[in-house]
């Protein structure tokens, strides 16, 4: 399986400078090991569908994806 979860835990780790942010993605891959990934995944089957992975996402992951449905 694709550790794609475990690759941005690692960068996120080297750059403590990045505070917000939203992965988008098609897959679950190994996020839901990583908590504060998983609360900030939107699954998308295109961005026009995108939807929260965890029941309790992040504020800003609600955040864009409010923004995302203005356009």
């Amino acid at each position: 399986m694709y550790k794609r979860g475990a690759g941005i835990a690692a960068y996120l780790e080297e750059h403590p400078e990045i505070k917000e942010y939203v992965i988008l993605d098609d897959c679950r891959f190994d996020f839901q090991s990583y908590p504060k990934l998983w609360e900030r995944l939107l699954l998308t089957e295109g961005i026009e569908h995108a939807r929260f992975a965890a029941g309790t996402p992040a504020v800003e992951t609600m955040v864009f994806l409010n923004y995302v449905k203005l356009f």
